[in-house]
């Protein structure tokens, strides 16, 4: 992947204001979670097409994924004065109204977003995930993660939300399940690895609880109670 960013990198010195080139270089730095290269890049394209709203989506999450939260909103308010019905923008701003916890905001425009489009998974996922964690409407989350999971069977964030949901609805077996399946995915993720210890705390084995807490609190020291769990040895 380096010699192919450093081909382009040499390439836009030739061609700086080559879009194309802008706009693989923003995307790849992007995947990476190279944010802020991946900003620089963005911008550029944004100011060589000022209207393209897939650019301005791109941008505002960048942003977003940088914490500058004022600006990725700007972005997609300017988006929306473009393409007023755009799943993916709402689906954004339910998620970045969702962090503030503003959810009066947050639930709007995810209602929005799957209005417009009802088989986007990562709108189903997201919003099922926010109602879930306010313990709101947990069969109709159960329906939209159902969904999310099975458009996209593989998805650790997916089958971490359902399994949430059933660990909401007491089905604490079947969360470990879910749960377990989205860590073999991704292993090293604080808040999968919080759950399972939650769902091993009901399901009666404190000592696997603690240890799964006190392995998250390791990569992840800002989870909301998780040090309170481990200090008491339970929810």
């Amino acid at each position: 992947y380096k010699e192919t960013v450093d081909e382009m990198l040499l390439a836009i010195k030739n061609f700086p204001e080559n879009f194309l080139l802008n706009l693989l270089l923003a995307y790849g730095y992007s995947q990476q979670k190279d944010h802020k290269n991946a900003v620089i890049y963005f911008k550029k394209c944004n100011e060589l097409k000022p209207d393209d709203v897939s650019v301005i989506n791109g941008l505002a999450f960048t942003e977003y994924s940088l914490n500058n939260i004022d600006s990725s909103l700007i972005y997609l308010e300017k988006a929306l004065t473009i393409d007023p019905n755009n799943a993916q923008i709402y689906s954004m701003l339910g998620m970045i109204y969702n962090k503030q916890e503003n959810f009066a905001k947050s639930d709007s425009a995810y209602e929005r977003a799957i209005t417009l489009d009802p088989e986007d998974a990562l709108s189903l996922n997201n919003y099922a995930y926010s109602l879930a964690e306010r313990g709101l409407m947990l069969e109709r989350c159960l329906e939209m993660a159902t969904k999310a999971v099975t458009k996209d069977s593989l998805n650790s964030s997916y089958l971490d939300t359902i399994g949430w949901i059933y660990f909401k609805l007491n089905d604490y077996n079947k969360a470990k399940d879910y749960i377990q399946k989205s860590l073999e995915i991704e292993p090293d993720n604080a808040t999968v690895i919080d759950h399972l210890g939650d769902v091993y705390f009901k399901l009666g084995n404190k000592t696997k609880a603690k240890e799964y807490w006190k392995e998250a609190y390791k990569l992840d020291k800002e989870i909301k109670n998780l040090k309170q769990k481990i200090d008491k040895g339970g929810l």
